[in-house]
């Protein structure tokens, strides 16, 4: 089953209930066992099965690492 919904509610019940803005870490998991305890079709992964389009690239001109982003998130300087 897609965990998508259940991932991303975790997370707001992390900053909005726990107040806190950790990632995937001790409180985030806790909120995910809850999830799945009531959902145990959803996966606990934070990891997904899609491709996602990184149209966004940067080379590093001193040693021409490459950083690709979905979004420009990444300030070149």
């Amino acid at each position: 089953m897609c965990s998508t919904l259940g991932h991303e509610l975790a997370h707001a019940a992390v900053w909005v209930v726990s107040h806190s803005n950790e990632g995937h870490g001790r409180i985030w998991q806790g909120w995910m066992q809850r999830i799945h305890a009531l959902y145990p079709g959803f996966d606990m992964s934070t990891r997904h099965g899609y491709a996602i389009h990184k149209p966004h690239r940067w080379q590093c001109n001193a040693c021409n690492g490459l950083e690709t982003r979905h979004s420009k998130s990444v300030k070149p300087t």
